[in-house]
């Protein structure tokens, strides 16, 4: 594609009758040659976005001859990609030379001030169109990204923002792929298994979901630092840097919570008020303290059960540079005013070691004891589906209003 040529041609009419058809001839062909060889500098920036961006343009896509084995970005696409890249940098600077080469005949040609006068009105001119042509070179990658993998790979929809801080499309796309999102080890996953995720029980499987798009999107050509999209490490790091926003995973449905940090610590504090269910400690004792205590204690309780020969079980059993429990709060975006559900997580607390234990052995009696126990909503359902509920009968449905969970 050429520039229009819209010229004071009063300029290039004096030109011709000063300095002659050569003279012409020479401000066209600097004309022409300069606008190729700008062009072509916006075309080595579409490229290099798309490379750093991890997508292919469709007319490079449609140059591998082979079935498309699942990744985002396949390791021939980069390689062709780069390539290419290559040797636009090489055709640019060869067309910039000519540009030189030309120029130099037309100062020589055309002496004095009509030099500066016709080199002025070919620059002015060329830019412009250049200009436009970068706006159009734009939008072309906005619609290629807004098309690839890594937004439609993306749950957007997830991504409950309820804060005071409008996102832009990347800082809503980035954490849409998952807070578990994480890179995988293999690159021949077909990327229909991603229509399945859809139909995943986001109850029970909220965080599988997201290490499912990650193995998919995953190629084991490239490492964790640049796995993503330029565009969406430079939202992630946008996204830290918001000192007024917290991001958090939902109660139930495996959505995203974006919430004022502000309104969040108000929340946290007004449960913690609570008297009935939080009481303060004067003299909390140290962590130090606690180990100290629970170590003591179980070593007693191992003693007495095992005459004091089970050293495994004290070792097991016994806490190792523990920490204190901290409570974190759950948003509970299905209810009015987004209320937060208490939890306690005990994860690095003294008494982790024997929690993780206990679980592990009495989980598997869960539900033998008795046929009330129930699963989740879906286990319920099946046990009461084929029940006659008589008319003297009635069916309770309970809500706790707070619970901790350690």
């Amino acid at each position: 594609m050429y520039p229009q040529q819209h010229y004071n041609r009063n300029i290039f009419q004096h030109l011709y009758e000063t300095s002659g058809s050569q003279a012409v001839h020479y401000a066209r062909r600097y004309e022409t040659q300069l606008y190729q060889a700008k062009a072509m500098k916006n075309k080595i920036w579409f490229i290099s976005e798309c490379l750093k961006n991890k997508v292919c343009p469709k007319t490079y896509g449609r140059m591998e001859k082979r079935p498309w084995s699942g990744e985002a970005f396949s390791s021939f696409q980069e390689g062709y990609i780069k390539d290419q890249l290559q040797e636009l940098k090489e055709k640019k600077e060869a067309a910039f030379a000519g540009v030189r080469r030309i120029q130099n005949t037309l100062q020589k040609t055309i002496r004095g001030e009509w030099y500066n006068q016709v080199g002025g009105q070919v620059n002015c001119r060329v830019n412009f169109d250049i200009n436009r042509n970068m706006v159009n070179i734009k939008n072309k990658f906005e619609r290629l990204f807004t098309n690839s993998v890594w937004i439609k790979f993306s749950s957007m929809d997830n991504i409950k923002n309820i804060s005071s801080t409008l996102l832009t499309r990347d800082e809503t796309a980035a954490p849409g792929l998952g807070l578990n999102f994480c890179v995988g080890t293999t690159n021949n996953i077909n990327t229909e298994f991603n229509s399945k995720i859809n139909y995943l029980n986001v109850e029970q499987h909220n965080d599988l979901a997201p290490f499912l798009r990650g193995v998919m999107i995953g190629s084991n050509e490239n490492n964790l630092g640049d796995i993503l999209p330029v565009r969406f490490s430079t939202a992630l790091k946008r996204l830290k840097s918001y000192k007024d926003i917290r991001i958090m995973k939902a109660d139930k449905g495996g959505s995203i919570v974006i919430m004022n940090s502000s309104e969040y610590r108000e929340k946290m504090y007004r449960l913690l008020d609570d008297e009935t269910t939080y009481a303060k400690i004067e003299n909390p004792p140290t962590v130090q303290k606690l180990q100290n205590t629970f170590n003591q204690n179980v070593k007693k309780i191992i003693s007495k059960l095992c005459n004091g020969k089970d050293t495994l079980c004290n070792k097991l059993f016994s806490s190792k540079l523990p920490e204190l429990a901290c409570i974190y709060g759950s948003p509970k975006i299905h209810k009015d005013g987004c209320p937060l559900r208490p939890i306690v997580s005990s994860m690095k607390s003294p008494t982790k070691n024997l929690a993780v234990w206990l679980a592990r052995e009495l989980g598997i009696y869960l539900g033998k004891f008795s046929e009330s126990h129930v699963k989740h909503s879906v286990d319920f359902i099946e046990k009461v589906k084929n029940k006659n509920i008589k008319g003297h009968m009635v069916l309770y449905c309970c809500s706790a209003f707070s619970i901790a969970i350690a």
